[in-house]
């Protein structure tokens, strides 16, 4: 095993959670859903475009 591998430990692999800055309370499902849909939609964005940026 290389000790550059050691270094990071599990922290350096695990994903950190993504929390809310602020709660929202949603009155109905309806609305959880869109929320949920909204907030998928935005992060699968940032992945984008941090893959792009990782490849220049």
């Amino acid at each position: 095993m290389n000790t550059k591998d050691t270094k990071h430990g599990v922290s350096g692999t695990a994903r950190p959670m993504i929390v809310p800055k602020n709660i929202v309370r949603i009155a109905n499902e309806a609305d959880r859903r869109t929320v949920i849909s909204a907030a998928r939609a935005v992060i699968s964005e940032h992945r984008e475009v941090i893959k792009a940026l990782a490849k220049r």
